[in-house]
């Protein structure tokens, strides 16, 4: 990639020069210098590359907030790799004329299937989503199966870009801090931060007393009705004025049983019980 197209790719990704550097794991002059002349090569350009189609094709690729805002050079360079291979896989399967078999993917279950295969996968804090365990007739074999693994993934990722319309929503941040689930709206400007109490999630959520925080998490990360009820709730409050400031000047919405009660009936607690909702994997 030379300064010109560096350039342009900036442009498109609608990146700082400062965003651009945390995010590549450089510092600001070695993005000068490839704003000027040197030529982007390597992992660099790679991740450059793929963020640009899951841009295109409407597939979330940025870092979520926490590992942007602690400038996590572990989790940045996590998230280059995992967009460089999710767009090799989606190549990948284009270039051999589709998947072989029809999928159909329930994102409210992080489920893909094809007729008695299933995919698990768990979504990301960014929007984008990660593999997560796989079952079929007779005995799995990741390496016999990684074609037909490969047509899930694709087909998972075109369906989560179809549901990415450009509305304001809060997605789910890694970990529990304080016995509450975070979650922060990207598109926002400037970008929200909602914090919802674990004990809140219990206490409104009928036949849910036995919760572990973690399950409380991923009730809003594995349902897209919880996740929307509760980003609506958070919106709703931001737009009322109901916030503090937190770091770096952002908005924090503080989200307890009060302003739960009127969702309560409404949540789906079932989602932390279905199959593959605690598990993990990767590619």
């Amino acid at each position: 990639m030379n300064a010109t197209q560096f350039r342009s790719t900036l442009a498109e990704l609608r990146l700082t020069q400062v965003e651009a550097a945390t995010l590549l794991g450089v510092d600001g002059r070695t993005v000068r210098r490839w704003i000027e002349a040197n030529e982007v090569s390597g992992p660099a350009d790679r991740a450059l590359r793929a963020w640009v189609t899951l841009n295109r094709i409407g597939l979330a690729w940025r870092p979520d907030g926490r590992a942007i805002a602690e400038n996590s050079e572990n989790q940045l360079a996590k998230y280059r790799q995992h967009a460089i291979d999710l767009v090799t896989v989606v190549e990948k399967v284009k270039n051999r004329g589709g998947p072989r078999l029809p999928w159909t993917v329930d994102l409210d279950r992080c489920l893909a299937k094809a007729g008695e295969m299933e995919v698990y996968f768990y979504k990301l804090a960014n929007g984008s989503f990660s593999p997560q365990s796989y079952s079929r007739p007779g005995h799995p074999d990741p390496i016999r199966d990684q074609p037909l693994l490969e047509d899930a993934y694709a087909c998972i990722a075109e369906r989560l870009a179809q549901t990415s319309d450009g509305k304001l929503e809060f997605m789910v941040l890694p970990g529990i801090s304080g016995s509450a689930v975070r979650l922060m709206a990207y598109t926002s400007d400037p970008q929200i931060v909602a914090i919802v109490s674990c004990d809140a999630i219990r206490s409104v959520t009928k036949a849910a007393k036995d919760l572990t925080d973690e399950d409380c998490r991923t009730l809003l990360v594995c349902s897209e009705l919880n996740r929307g009820l509760v980003s609506g709730l958070a919106l709703n409050e931001y737009t009322r004025g109901k916030f503090a400031v937190g770091n770096a000047g952002m908005p924090v919405v503080q989200i307890g049983r009060k302003e739960l009660l009127p969702i309560a009936k409404e949540l789906d607690p079932t989602v932390v019980d279905r199959p593959g909702a605690r598990w993990g994997t990767a590619w």
